[in-house]
């Protein structure tokens, strides 16, 4: 059956009331090509992601409600596990009234420091309060995770970064009451400049946790002549270890792939062992990940990693 088409005016997500108000019928917006992910709310195909579900959400939302806790995490890009996007949080702040609709999770706040932005197109609480908020929800790791991008000033400047800073997470951490106050106090302790994915971040926690010392992050490596070699993920220079986490693009690109062989190489041949790890290496809180960090660091003559080691059963080292 041929649908009449929809005027052009309207987006891949709208409200009814908007199109009704483009002449648009009753009987059209019932038509069976169209999607409901809320009531009030057409799309003219299945949302892809969380954010296709944030657009749609947003043709009727209320003007003082925005996204909030791990939905606004995932606004401002940051790394979440995959069950953190399964729900779609919205907040408003007291007195305005909470937003009680149907598939959302709805939160009435009373933080008179959280100051919505619109980011991209889409009302969402400020990245210090993205993250105080997450805290309620999320692992400690995977908080420290969001923490870490949130904060990042990248190697190669982007307009806006850092979202926000350590000591303004502080600043709002001394006098907050919220649920999760605790575990952001405790995350904001691990945060730390130049962690660029999640997966540097749950492996520098598991190293920490394994007793061994912290990594210097991002650190350029360089020849005795100061030519630039390679900016590496973590770096133990006292030792002559590198850290670096292989990433989905070694399955999915054979030039990328062929582009960090010839860096680990250049980096190799500054006589730097580089540990690789990979994505299983992030297993059982990426304890495999700290091992061999463990087991490098102990050779090249690491006091504290040849302990860690005598401590961690020897069928498993």
């Amino acid at each position: 059956m041929r649908h009449r088409a929809l005027p052009s005016e309207l987006a891949a997500a709208f409200s009814v009331r908007g199109a009704q108000a483009l002449g648009v019928g009753e009987g059209r917006l019932r038509g069976r090509d169209l999607v409901r992910p809320f009531s009030g709310v057409r799309m003219t195909a299945p949302p892809q992601s969380l954010r296709d579900r944030c657009v749609a959400y947003a043709t009727r939302t209320h003007p003082e409600h925005f996204f909030s806790h791990t939905t606004a995490a995932y606004l401002w890009g940051a790394p979440l596990p995959a069950n953190a996007t399964a729900a779609l949080h919205v907040s408003a702040i007291v007195p305005a009234k909470g937003p009680g609709r149907e598939g959302i999770e709805g939160h009435r706040l009373s933080d008179n420091e959280i100051a919505p932005i619109v980011l991209r197109g889409l009302r969402v609480a400020d990245a210090a309060s993205a993250f105080l908020q997450a805290a309620t929800l999320l692992r400690l790791d995977d908080l420290v995770a969001v923490g870490d991008h949130l904060i990042l000033e990248p190697a190669f400047a982007e307009p806006g970064r850092p979202f926000t800073t350590i000591d303004e997470l502080r600043r709002r951490l001394t006098d907050s009451r919220s649920h999760g106050a605790g575990k952001a106090t405790k995350a904001a302790v691990l945060l730390r400049q130049g962690a660029e994915s999640r997966p540097e971040t749950l492996v520098r926690l598991a190293i920490r946790r394994f007793g061994l010392p912290e990594p210097v992050l991002g650190s350029v490596l360089r020849t005795p002549a100061g030519a630039f070699v390679a900016r590496l993920d973590m770096d133990y220079p006292a030792f002559g270890v590198a850290v670096e986490y292989d990433g989905d693009q070694h399955r999915t690109s054979t030039q990328q792939y062929e582009k960090d062989m010839v860096r680990l190489d250049a980096v190799r041949r500054t006589g730097r062992e580089v540990v690789r790890i990979r994505k299983s290496g992030l297993a059982n809180d990426a304890l495999p990940a700290a091992l061999a960090v463990a087991r490098a660091l102990a050779s090249a003559g690491c006091a504290p990693a040849a302990r860690a080691l005598s401590r961690f059963p020897s069928r498993n080292r």
